[in-house]
């Protein structure tokens, strides 16, 4: 009796804690009662946004936005995106992706606005507007969601800004990275680039041939050209004005971002890289199924150092390009401009060839203040 007794009373507790559980109240994402963040211009907007190139690194405005209200406690990812008016963000290009909800504005500043900008016009056909009357109407717009499902999504409403771009890019202060391959031609040397003109010059170079080399501002004169012999692969170096070239062995890797302090001659060489790859053509994104891209020069037919790869696809369009293998340091839709037969993958920031299979050729111009890609399918 007793042994009946005590299961009798264990089964009406677990049915009591079974009753308790499908009595709790599940909380869930309302569309009804969620509120989307509200999208604004800081100060006071004005008629027209006019994008000047020789002021390139200058803000344009800035965009402002409240939290989104998703009626409970969980981890929301917002999206700032932008189009031309009149394509419901068909294209639409992303300008701020966060998550920890730290960020709640976005500062335009005018490269990479008008870089933004200027893609889109690519993507639909477009030309630049050159007179304020035809200046675009440009859509910014906030979503929020919690799991990127259509179902628990919120739009902010759009906000529409007029804006005149300019076409080409931006002249900015510059000094020559001269002997590379043994060029000592200033006139279609790399660069090295001080977009506000603050004495600190940076970029990207290619050194694939392992020649000696210098900084110089387009002169020989002795306080106009720098050299010197650093330790191998010295982070920070001091260079000597009128020095010696610097050797070819001092700095092994195929590409480095080169930044110089003109005020105290510093040198710094980070991001020394060997190798660079087109990776997940055709479905594959293997540790070694990168597509090996070639470094080209400066001349009539390009638009100056890039690195390319043609590439043939036979099914499969979307891909990335990454450094030595690795995934530290790749190149994708979210952190390079492009235009031509490319857009950015529909869920992630993949690159999409968007003429179909055929062959394409890639190239990426790496020795800009504002690198950017072209695309172009060949067939």
């Amino acid at each position: 009796m007793k042994l009946t007794k005590y299961t009798a009373a264990l089964c009406v507790s677990f049915l009591a804690l079974a009753a308790c559980e499908t009595d709790i109240d599940q909380v869930v994402f309302n569309s009804t009662t969620a509120t989307p963040a509200t999208l604004s211009v800081e100060g006071a907007q004005q008629d027209l946004y006019t994008l000047d190139a020789n002021n390139a690194s200058a803000n344009v405005f800035t965009l402002n936005w409240t939290a989104p209200d998703m009626g409970l406690q969980v981890a929301v990812t917002n999206v700032l995106q932008m189009d031309i008016d009149g394509h419901d963000f068909a294209n639409a290009t992303t300008l701020v992706t966060e998550t920890e909800r730290t960020n709640t504005s976005y500062t335009a500043v005018t490269s990479e606005l008008n870089a933004n900008i200027q893609t889109l016009l690519a993507t639909y056909g477009l030309e630049t507007p050159t007179a304020p009357e035809d200046a675009l109407t440009m859509n910014f717009r906030l979503i929020s969601f919690i799991s990127s499902s259509a179902s628990d999504t919120l739009y902010s409403d759009v906000l529409n800004l007029r804006v005149l771009p300019y076409e080409g890019e931006a002249v900015y202060p510059s000094l020559d990275v001269v002997g590379i391959n043994n060029n000592w031609d200033f006139a279609s040397s790399q660069k090295i680039y001080s977009p506000t003109d603050d004495g600190v010059y940076s970029a990207m170079v290619y050194f694939g041939g392992n020649t000696e080399w210098k900084l110089a501002a387009s002169s020989w004169d002795a306080d106009k050209n720098w050299g010197g012999a650093p330790e191998a692969e010295a982070s920070s170096a001091v260079l000597t004005p009128n020095g010696s070239n610097i050797p070819a062995t001092t700095y092994a890797h195929t590409t480095y971002m080169v930044t110089f302090d003109r005020a105290t001659a510093t040198l710094e060489m980070s991001q020394g890289r060997d190798f660079w790859g087109i990776i997940g053509i055709n479905g594959k994104w293997g540790d070694n199924d990168d597509i090996e891209m070639t470094y080209e020069a400066a001349n009539e037919s390009n638009e100056g150092h890039n690195l390319t790869a043609t590439v043939e696809v036979t099914g499969g369009d979307t891909f990335k390009i990454r450094p030595d293998h690795a995934w530290d340091g790749e190149i994708n839709a979210d952190n390079i401009a492009f235009e031509g037969d490319v857009a950015k993958n529909d869920g992630d920031n993949n690159l999409n060839l968007t003429a179909g299979n055929g062959t394409y050729t890639i190239k990426w111009y790496f020795n800009k203040v504002t690198p950017h890609m072209t695309v172009t399918k060949n067939d």
